[in-house]
């Protein structure tokens, strides 16, 4: 409350000390100013939200009493109101005013394109009962018909019936229209393969002159070898030709199979090109005369995965290679708009194609690849299958199906609750009770796979034969021991997840990750080695109790149901606690002498390319010492193909490799900004 108390103060020293009437002015004055400040108080305080009741003055029971207090109180502290705290809030607390007035915000649907908010759903039962024969097609090519056959395919899968003839029929637009782009998004082993090859083939077959017209573009090398098997056997009749560039193949050879010189110009060798993005790159700034200038299908498979190679960018290399000053399509930018130009657009732009079980439908990574009016088929979650009448209808189901991946309904999914320390056992103990011979393990990183590889062979000896498949072997060892598993020849194959995508291996009934996976598309894909092409098949993942609530939110992101359990009900993990810890001291003095063969045979390298006999008696005890690690290291016939020597040297030389390489990235960022924090 604000008092003029220099007015008064002015009056006071103004007024005779003799003239009682000017005290009784002055004394009313302020009993007017008081009773004022009163009434703008009692004001203020019944606009307050809090329920006081009063706005006295602590102690005060009057009116009189209240003007009393103020007139003894400053001025300002008689602005003070004791508000009473909320019953059960806490002291030294904000209260929010309003706080029971709040309410929910109505949760708002995603609003995605029309393409992608309405697409065209793809049955996830592989059962071909309903299908039309294969010799029935009309819309089939009769050479690619025989194909098939020889293949032992009698009908089409659901994604080949609905993607073929639409490939097929948006071809057939007249220029200047384009054909419009697809995306496709099916469980593994639902035959996507054949739904982009039988098109894109029989749309080649009366080419007249060989040019590159067809790119096939895949993350890993094992997964381009199969696909290419499959362009083989759909051209054997035709005068097609196809070629795989990955690093299965030296250099050179992939490069006289794709150009040929003849009087100063080059001639393409190749139709189809299937391709991984590294080799891809290499080949466009490498091999002269090699061109994609004619391309009219460009396909990537494992299409999410291929958006994220972004290391070696083989899309901007790629449109760098066939731009040209009328081709503003690739670099975003507007062109006039005549007949002639759209013409020139619609023969140079290629169809992109999309195929993945984990396709990602995020319209802003979508958008990185520019394509043009695309046309999304999609598999739906169980839970939505009954939708499937309502959509057909055009029904309202906007992003109700955005992010959830299908699997095939031939699979059972199972979890085993472990322990961390006791899980080489564990998986031990189920591979033995329930008799498989042919299973795929997942780890979560190559060491891992090196190591448990190690473990089970030494476990099982001659009973069975254990395999590692990882990045860190050569490609020819890979490319070896994946053949051997193709036929029986190796029981097991433990692997990091470089093959968990698309390979097809026939007869692996079972498929066990060892380690949780980290992501939701990392577990399709695992589970997606079984189960193929209506085969049943089981998947099992070991997991700890702390581990088990992030594999639940891994499943219920899929929109699965909640996995069962299978349990180990024998004793063979008690019966095998003495043998168990043997194996794993043999496993640490293999790891040891592992790494000393490495470090010894770099010094007797170096040692080797000094002058002759400069290393003397050092470099033969070296050798000596190389020679007695080989033999007592690596004294079992069974040893994994991982575990030999040159395989060990390979392996621990990309490791080396990789260490370098990020110590220099490191050191250049320390670099840069010191040089930064200096300016």
């Amino acid at each position: 409350m604000k008092m003029d108390l220099f007015a008064v103060t002015r009056y006071d020293d103004q007024r005779d000390t003799n003239d009682p009437d000017r005290e009784n002015q002055i004394l009313a004055n302020l009993q007017k100013n008081i009773a004022k400040n009163r009434k703008k108080l009692l004001k203020k305080s019944k606009q307050l939200e809090h329920k006081v009741e009063t706005v006295a003055v602590p102690g005060a029971e009057n009116e009189d009493q209240i003007i009393d207090e103020v007139e003894m109180e400053p001025a300002e502290e008689a602005m003070e109101v004791d508000v009473p705290e909320p019953t059960g809030m806490p002291k030294d607390t904000f209260v929010v005013l309003g706080n029971d007035k709040f309410e929910m915000a109505a949760k708002v649907d995603m609003m995605l394109p029309p393409w992608l908010a309405h697409p065209t759903i793809i049955s996830t039962d592989l059962s071909t009962d309903s299908a039309a024969e294969i010799a029935d097609l009309s819309y089939v090519n009769s050479d690619i018909k025989e194909a098939l056959t020889k293949m032992g395919m009698t009908k089409l899968f659901p994604v080949q019936s609905a993607v073929i003839p639409w490939i097929l029929s948006v071809n057939k637009t007249p220029t200047p229209f384009r054909p419009r782009d697809i995306c496709v998004s099916a469980p593994t082993g639902s035959g996507k393969t054949l739904a982009y090859a039988i098109p894109i083939v029989q749309m080649l077959l009366n080419r007249v002159e060989r040019k590159v017209r067809a790119l096939v573009v895949l993350p890993v090398n094992e997964l381009a070898v199969q696909v290419l098997k499959v362009f083989k056997k759909l051209c054997e009749n035709t005068r097609l030709s196809c070629v795989l560039l990955t690093k299965f193949v030296p250099f050179e050879t992939e490069q006289f199979s794709l150009v040929v010189q003849c009087d100063d110009e080059y001639y393409s060798k190749a139709d189809i090109v299937i391709a991984t993005t590294g080799r891809l790159v290499e080949h466009i700034h490498s091999t002269k005369g090699f061109s994609l200038k004619h391309l009219k299908f460009l396909v990537m498979d494992e299409a999410d995965r291929i958006m994220e190679q972004i290391h070696n960018n083989w899309l901007y290399h790629l449109d760098r290679h066939v731009k040209e000053e009328s081709d503003s399509i690739l670099s975003g930018q507007s062109f006039q708009l005549c007949y002639r130009d759209l013409c020139n657009v619609a023969m140079k732009q290629p169809q992109k194609m999309l195929f993945s079980a984990t396709l990602s439908q995020d319209p802003e990574k979508l958008q990185d690849l520019r394509l043009f009016q695309p046309k999304l088929f999609t598999s739906i979650v169980g839970n939505l299958v009954s939708m499937n009448d309502n959509i057909a209808k055009g029904a309202h189901v906007r992003g109700d199906f955005v992010g959830k991946f299908t699997t095939p309904a031939e699979l059972t999914e199972n979890y085993c609750i472990t322990e961390e320390k006791l899980k080489p056992l564990t998986l031990y103990s189920l591979i033995k009770e329930n008799n498989w011979n042919r299973f795929l393990c997942f780890t979560n990183s190559g060491d891992t796979a090196h190591r448990l590889s190690f473990f089970l062979q030494e476990l099982f000896g001659t009973e069975m034969k254990i395999e590692e498949l990882s990045s860190g072997l050569p490609p020819n060892v890979r490319k070896s021991v994946l053949e051997k598993f193709k036929v029986s020849k190796v029981n097991g194959l433990i692997c990091s997840d470089s093959l968990a995508r698309g390979i097809d291996i026939e007869g692996v009934d079972i498929v066990i990750s060892y380690n949780v996976p980290r992501h939701i598309k990392t577990y399709i894909h695992r589970i997606g080695r079984t189960a193929r092409a209506g085969r049943s098949g089981l998947a099992i993942t070991l997991t700890t109790n702390d581990e088990l609530k992030t594999l639940n939110k891994i499943i219920k992101e899929a929109g699965k149901p909640d996995l069962d359990e299978i349990k180990v009900t024998s004793n063979i993990e008690e019966m095998s606690v003495k043998e168990f810890k043997t194996v794993v001291q043999k496993l640490q003095t293999s790891l040891k002498r592992e790494k000393q063969l490495h470090t010894l045979k770099a010094i007797n390298e170096k040692n080797k390319a000094r002058p002759t006999g400069s290393a003397g008696l050092l470099g033969q005890l070296q050798s000596q010492l190389i020679t007695t690690n080989q033999t007592n290291v690596h004294n079992s016939q069974n040893l994994p193909e991982s575990w030999k020597v040159e395989n060990q040297l390979t392996r621990n030389a990309k490791k080396e490799k990789k260490f370098n390489a990020k110590r220099k990235r490191n050191q250049k960022k320390n670099m840069s900004n010191g040089a930064s924090s200096t300016a």
